[in-house]
């Protein structure tokens, strides 16, 4: 195949004049820590089959969980294989399938590309061994690949700071402004950035960004390191990393390009990207590596050989990094691993999971997320500041976010109609973030004798504390539950009118007696409901069940309103049930209304004896 060199070689000597200059100033770029967490830290995946295969050289393409992997053999000569999964890491095939070829160092894309008038779906390179020769493949079917040429990569020899050729591939390749670049090794431990015009054959070298010296450039190894992994966008739109593999295997490291924003006109971005001036370590030095953490360090389970990171959709997610590694054979030898990580994204604002209605005094949860400006959860560790707009939210500092997120139970102890919480970070009083509103509703219901509050009559009534004789005070508003009085107490609520404002209304929340009474009074302490408004709909307002004696009840400004439109019967003022009992009823300034019966003093169904009871 003829190779294009004219346009990459204009680009080279453009580089050189720079070059000759003097010696580069690399601009200090601000620091982008990560954190790596391995998900197979003592052994490997259990697909592929650790004992099926040795991998070595990692490559591939797709994205986010649905990717191909490919990887040399070396249990089969250097065979070049793959794997598919479209559920992550965890979703590899037990057993790889083996291509036509061996090669070493071997990159895969998925770009197509039109060689002697046929289009293939697939390209690839791959160095032939430790000598200057590489090959380019296409495929159309990634078993059975066609080796379009041999070539060496052009001016590697011969640029100002060159030394050594290209001999072992490039790891991975990038588009940009319509030029391809990579990263790749020389013999002679020096990483130089080569480039293409067609992303084939025609490559050349013109830079250098490290190596084993200082004066490779700005990311120097202590060994022949290998620029292994993915070139990959930083979040947040704050330029460009490329994962290398320290030369003894003993950890992952990045370098980062901030200067190279991926939103940068395309011209622009590509002179800020293949600029060694830009590059550093993530942590914002140069030099040796040392000057520098490791993202991951290999552990006494296994080493760190080579690594592919999966592309995302989203490029401000996690990355997913595809590593070889030697497990020791007790865990499966050579064989491939995974780790995640989490790149660092600064916390812009605060986002709150709906709250929904709360009751003051009450303890509720709330649940809080740490975002960047994009809306990106982020690994935020610290508290927050919290208030509200009743000014009465306890506690006023959280506890510290777990992985960026916060579940914090709190209080707020007074009521209010739309309320909202606001969380603010500690340090930048700018970063912020509140509720959607909610309701704080007011604890209505009073026991007289202990001072305590409650939300709803039967939570009143129920209450350990509240005892027989004990007086409960309802004030106004719609109270939408069915009560059972179960001791002996004074209920009093605000008026027995039809305005919610002035006066305390019971309506059903289930198909039941508004109403059920199961205590009897005393004759100097009687049951006593007093100042109440029951609207019952097609059930009872006030119900004794069969089998209870009720004794000393007294309604006082008491009414019992049926619905309208309802059926036959359906709506009772007050029933006692065959056989139940009322002993001693008193009655005043009450009324039963629109009820298609009163009061209903039932007999057996067959008429006979039995029938409930009722003396005044």
């Amino acid at each position: 195949m003829k190779s294009k060199l004219l346009p990459a070689l204009a680009l080279a000597m453009g580089f050189l004049a720079l070059s000759l200059l003097g010696a580069r100033s690399v601009a200090a770029q601000p620091p982008y820590p990560v954190t790596g967490y391995d998900h197979t830290p003592t052994r490997p995946l259990t697909n592929p089959n650790p004992a099926s295969f040795q991998p070595r050289y990692i490559s591939g393409f797709g994205q986010d969980d649905a990717f191909t992997v490919f990887f040399e053999d070396r249990d089969a000569g250097g065979q070049i294989s793959f794997n598919k999964t479209t559920s992550g890491p965890l979703g590899f095939s037990s057993t790889s399938t083996a291509t036509n070829i061996a090669d070493t160092h071997f990159l895969v894309k998925d770009w197509p590309v039109v060689i002697s008038g046929t289009t293939y779906a697939y390209r690839a390179w791959a160095s032939v061994g430790n000598n200057p020769q590489h090959h380019f493949y296409v495929s159309n079917d990634l078993v059975n690949w066609t080796t379009v040429s041999t070539f060496t990569i052009a001016n590697s020899s011969r640029f100002t700071t060159a030394r050594g050729t290209v001999y072992y591939g490039f790891h991975d390749v990038i588009l940009l402004n319509g030029t391809y670049y990579a990263f790749a090794e020389s013999n002679a431990g020096q990483t130089m950035i080569v480039s293409s015009t067609t992303g084939t054959d025609d490559w050349l070298a013109f830079d250098s960004i490290g190596g084993t010296l200082a004066s490779d450039g700005p990311l120097q190894l202590p060994e022949s390191g290998t620029p292994s992994g993915s070139f990959v966008p930083l979040a947040q739109d704050r330029g460009y990393g490329k994962i290398y593999v320290r030369g003894n295997d003993s950890g992952f490291y990045l370098a980062i390009n901030t200067a190279a924003k991926p939103s940068l006109p395309p011209a622009q971005l590509e002179a800020a990207f293949i600029s060694p001036d830009n590059w550093t370590w993530n942590n914002g030095a140069t030099g040796m590596i040392t000057q520098t953490t490791p993202i991951i360090s290999a552990t006494a389970e296994h080493d760190l050989r080579e690594c592919w990171l999966v592309p995302q959709s989203n490029p401000d997610a996690d990355w997913t990094i595809i590593y070889d590694a030697d497990f020791g054979s007790a865990d499966g030898g050579k064989a491939l691993g995974y780790l995640l990580v989490a790149p660092s994204r600064p916390v812009d604002h605060f986002t709150f999971a709906p709250v929904g209605t709360q009751i003051e005094g009450r303890p509720f949860t709330i649940t809080i997320t740490a975002r960047d400006a994009y809306g990106h959860r982020v690994p935020y560790t610290r508290p927050v500041a919290l208030s509200d707009s009743t000014g009465t939210i306890s506690p006023t500092v959280s506890g510290n976010f777990v992985g960026g997120v916060l579940t914090q139970t709190v209080v707020i102890s007074a009521p209010q109609s739309a309320a909202r919480i606001t969380a603010t970070h500690t340090v930048t009083p700018t970063i912020t973030g509140a509720s959607d509103p909610f309701d704080v509703l007011a604890l209505r219901v009073t026991n007289l004798d202990t001072g305590e509050r409650f939300f709803t009559i039967q939570e009143a009534i129920d209450d350990a504390d509240t005892r027989p004789g004990h007086t409960i005070s309802i004030t106004t508003g719609v109270y939408t539950e069915n009560v059972v009085l179960s001791k002996r107490l004074t209920l009093i609520g605000a008026g027995s009118g039809d305005d919610p404002l002035t006066a305390t209304i019971i309506r059903q929340a289930a198909n039941a007696p508004l109403l059920t009474l199961t205590a009897s009074g005393l004759p100097t302490s009687p049951i006593r409901l007093q100042g109440l408004r029951l609207e019952p709909d097609a059930v009872y307002g006030l119900e004794i069940p069969a089998g209870q004696t009720v004794s000393y009840l007294t309604l006082d400004d008491v009414q019992v309103v049926g619905a309208d439109g309802d059926a036959i019967e359906s709506d009772l003022g007050f029933k006692v049930d065959p056989p139940a009992s009322l002993f001693h009823l008193t009655v005043t300034d009450s009324s039963f209304e629109n009820c298609d019966i009163g009061w209903y003093f039932a007999k057996h169904g067959d008429w006979g004896p039995g029938g409930s009871q009722v003396r005044y």
